[in-house]
């Protein structure tokens, strides 16, 4: 049986909320549907036909319902008053098309807050200075190369959510989470990163002296937590990251730690990482890929500011790059993850 940390005993006068969650069978989705289940809340998952519910069936307050956002007829099977949707959900083609339409069957329910889980990606990477804050694409549209389809459609889907909320009056918080990293994190960046360290091939550009944001899956989980119990009014934008700030050296130095292994790597060049470039454009375009920014996003700086978080949520306390790290590594050696597959 998988273990899930911090399982809560649950109390009846603890129930406060119903919360609809979009792709609950996600990596982040499950964390959350198990969440706000252990403290009270009633969770309605929205999960594909195809999708691995484990880490959901064993929770008897979470209603499973089948569907896809490129046909949301499955929101009319939703009779009870929804509080709150955490939508995480992608369509299978990044089309925000796919998106406004689930929207707009969405909105015709009664008042809820929306919480939209986009990207640090959204901020256009390439041309975005650094450290990124949210005023930097709320006073002006980020940029984008025409390769990096998922920062792009990020972006879009963050328009589209204000422009509904603005037209429906409903609140609505868009948060935008570094490079996310946790226990159970199946196939997900930074996975390639860790199994390099451990298979020690690992290659950094400039030795690795970029610094990139990192987010800890219960640091997000926590952001998510605070923000339902306490929703902003109006529409707000947030950045979630682990309140340290380092290069990626350090980072791959805290994950070689955990792993009991020295940190060995070879020198990436200027060259080197233009091919890689090369190569992830050829597969963008016949579809093996979806994002430039994952695959790339070692080699640049991508550091996320959380001032207006924690400003807003002064209560917040989000748990050390080092203990999550560890926790995280420890559990990718449990299960084999760190071979490769």
């Amino acid at each position: 049986m998988i273990h899930w940390p911090d399982e809560a005993p649950w109390s009846p006068s603890k129930l406060l909320k119903r919360i609809l969650i979009t792709g609950a069978s996600g990596f982040i989705g499950k964390y959350l549907a198990r969440a706000f289940h252990r403290r009270g809340y009633s969770v309605i998952a929205q999960v594909r036909p195809s999708s691995n519910i484990e880490g959901l069936t064993d929770l008897p307050r979470l209603r499973i319902v089948y569907g896809a956002l490129e046909n949301p007829s499955w929101l009319s099977s939703i009779d009870e008053k929804i509080d709150t949707v955490l939508h995480l959900a992608l369509p299978n083609r990044l089309n925000p098309q796919t998106d406004e339409g689930f929207l707009r069957e969405l909105f015709g329910q009664c008042p809820f807050h929306l919480v939209y889980f986009s990207s640090i990606c959204a901020a256009g990477l390439d041309f975005c200075p650094q450290p990124i804050s949210e005023t930097l694409t709320e006073t002006c549209p980020p940029r984008f190369l025409p390769y990096d389809f998922y920062g792009i459609y990020k972006w879009e889907v963050e328009e589209l959510v204000k422009r509904c909320a603005e037209k429906h009056n409903f609140s609505a918080t868009l948060l935008r989470p570094a490079v996310v990293y946790g226990p159970r994190m199946h196939g997900k960046s930074p996975l390639p990163l860790f199994r390099a360290i451990r298979n020690r091939n690992l290659v950094l550009w400039r030795g690795g002296q970029n610094r990139i944001s990192f987010c800890a899956i219960e640091n997000l989980v926590k952001t998510t937590l605070s923000i339902v119990s306490h929703p902003p009014p109006g529409r707000r934008l947030y950045h979630v990251a682990d309140p340290e700030q380092m290069s990626l050296r350090e980072f791959c130095g805290l994950a070689a730690d955990a792993m009991g292994e020295p940190l060995t790597y070879r020198e990436g060049s200027t060259t080197f990482v233009k091919q890689v470039a090369s190569c992830v454009r050829v597969t963008n375009r016949i579809g093996w890929t979806r994002s430039f920014a994952d695959q790339y996003g070692w080699s640049r700086n991508t550091i996320a500011d959380t001032t207006r978080l924690l400003n807003d949520y002064p209560d917040l306390t989000f748990t050390p790059t080092r203990a999550a790290l560890t926790e995280t590594v420890k559990d990718c050696l449990k299960t084999g993850l760190l071979e490769y597959q």
